[in-house]
């Protein structure tokens, strides 16, 4: 016997679901600027290649809001710890990086040009708008998955 629950915020989605739905409206309503220099672009000093994906930096733009999203006011600096990775090229242990802050930052200065992002409590720091909570919600009403949970009867 499974429970299927309600979608009414972008909590009750998948976040792969969720972050692949709004990557493809960042796409098509034009809020990610890109440009041709995009496709030679690292994502980390520690990677070797730039990402095989075209529209990489749509994806990112859209894990980025849905992460100010859940956890409240992040600057780049903590954007670039939660999408850095583990450096790991070198003979000896590998260790944390940081990703890369120039696309971020970029990411987050035209999000705040829309008027999905506006500046947090501290300067450095951004939280997203009413009208970008508004946004969130309602792809996450058109998104299709939603969460199966398992309920098994007690006898």
């Amino acid at each position: 016997m499974t429970l299927e629950k309600k979608i009414k915020t972008f909590r009750d989605v998948s976040q792969q679901k969720f972050v692949e739905e709004l990557a493809s409206y960042l796409r098509t309503n034009d809020l990610i600027k890109t440009s041709k220099s995009l496709a030679l672009e690292k994502t980390a000093p520690f990677k070797e290649n730039a990402p095989d994906h075209v529209d990489w930096i749509f994806e990112r733009a859209a894990a980025i809001l849905r992460r100010i999203a859940v956890n409240g006011d992040l600057g780049v600096g903590k954007l670039s710890r939660m999408f850095g990775g583990k450096n790991k090229r070198k003979i000896c242990r590998g260790y944390k990086a940081n990703a890369s802050k120039a696309h971020i930052r970029r990411v987050l200065h035209q999000f705040e040009a829309s008027g999905l992002l506006r500046k947090g409590a501290e300067e450095s720091k951004r939280r997203i708008t009413p009208k970008c909570r508004e946004l969130l919600n309602k792809i996450a009403l058109n998104c299709s998955d939603s969460r199966v949970l398992p309920i098994f009867d007690q006898e």
